[in-house]
């Protein structure tokens, strides 16, 4: 059985049954993120103030956007994330659109994530909204309040917040894995390999467990620490219409977190 076919079948049985369980003590989570974007040589320039980061990108490789800063509580039930993420303040001049909130609200079913609830507001930009309806068995989406689509709840899926959180509070399998997962337009779905890693953050190295796949948009892969599936680092392609990567990588992290 492949590994949606397996959250599929988690996902109706758990909401079929209503399932109920006591009240657990929620841990805080706190992370530091450093975004950073890479361009690919010649790549297209959609607008005039995408030249900038491009042109710089290509020159040295990467350029940092801006700061992130994760907050929120987790559970073996369920997960609650705020996100704020802030531009460099040469690029927020240029950039309204780099500064982002973000909120996401959901529950674990059998381990698997499942977001309820996921806003995005970026700049001036009208927010972005999924919902995940149970009852009628499908994700729907809305832009400024207004209802853009709807998608079949056919597998359990996060969100960009919660995404690299999908995985925490047990030992990462060397496995193959699966990760569904919504950007507030659509749900991407990504079978994942797996490799042992070092990932170095705050200065010490840490063993990870690297995830890796390929989503309609582009690669994905997800660091995360062995021990307990804390993420390091998250890399995710922006699409081919701007050649880029988007790096997501740590500051700091906790000690260890064991919830399941």
């Amino acid at each position: 059985m492949t590994p949606s076919r397996r959250s599929a079948l988690h996902l109706w049985f758990a909401l079929s049954l209503g399932l109920l369980a006591p009240a657990v003590m929620a841990v805080p989570v706190s992370t530091a993120w450093r975004f950073e974007i890479a361009v690919q040589k010649n790549a297209p320039t959609p607008d005039a103030m995408s030249k900038a980061i491009v042109s710089a990108a290509s020159l040295f490789g990467s350029v940092t956007l801006g700061n992130g800063q994760d907050s929120g509580e987790v559970d073996k039930l369920g997960y609650s994330f705020r996100t704020q993420i802030s531009a460099t303040a040469l690029l927020s001049q240029v950039f309204d659109n780099l500064s982002i909130q973000r909120q996401s609200n959901g529950r674990f079913i059998n381990g698997i994530a499942l977001t309820t609830r996921y806003s995005e507001k970026r700049g001036r930009s009208d927010e972005l909204l999924m919902v995940t309806n149970a009852a009628a068995r499908r994700y729907e989406f809305f832009k400024a309040g207004a209802p853009t689509g709807t998608k079949p709840l056919a597998v359990a899926a996060c969100d960009l917040t919660s995404a690299p959180y999908a995985f925490l509070g047990k030992p990462v399998s060397m496995k193959p894995a699966f990760l569904a997962f919504s950007d507030g337009r659509s749900i991407r779905q990504v079978s994942l390999a797996t490799s042992a890693e070092k990932v170095k953050v705050d200065g010490q190295e840490v063993n990870a467990v690297r995830l890796s796949g390929n989503t309609t948009a582009g690669p994905l892969d997800l660091w995360l620490r062995a021990e307990d599936g804390y993420p390091l680092r998250m890399r995710v392609s922006l699409g081919s219409k701007y050649g880029a990567t988007l790096d997501q990588i740590a500051k700091s992290i906790p000690a260890k977190l064991v919830l399941f």
